[in-house]
């Protein structure tokens, strides 16, 4: 635990991100640079479902080929996390079969689709 003194996870700097973009007292400067930093982010760990959340409440505004991008690569995962369950449901244990399906979920949370990953 030594070695991980004053990091954040990268979500939770990327919440604290998407608040001061929301602060008013924030410059617009400051403003600028945070949407840089929270798109980058957004765009890197494919999460294409926060993505379209942000950009239909005008906090971050993206390339429709980059959401088309994210898209195909979030639907590859899924194709990939929905083989596993069938697998696990054909060949393995209940155990197995649980925890594909929490890799399914834990999937939905890693790119931000709120409504799926419950």
């Amino acid at each position: 635990m030594e070695g991980q003194e004053g990091t954040q996870q990268p979500q939770l700097a990327l919440a604290h991100k998407l608040f001061l973009l929301n602060h008013p007292a924030v410059d617009d400067i400051e403003k600028v640079r945070l949407r840089d930093e929270a798109l980058s982010f957004v765009v890197a760990a494919d999460m294409a479902p926060l993505c379209e959340t942000l950009a239909a409440s005008s906090v971050l505004s993206v390339d429709q080929k980059v959401l088309d991008s994210m898209r195909a690569k979030i639907d590859d995962e899924l194709k990939k996390l929905d083989e596993k369950i069938a697998d696990a449901e054909e060949n393995l244990g209940e155990s197995e079969v649980r925890e594909a399906h929490l890799a399914k979920s834990l999937f939905y949370v890693r790119i931000g689709d709120k409504i799926d990953c419950t």
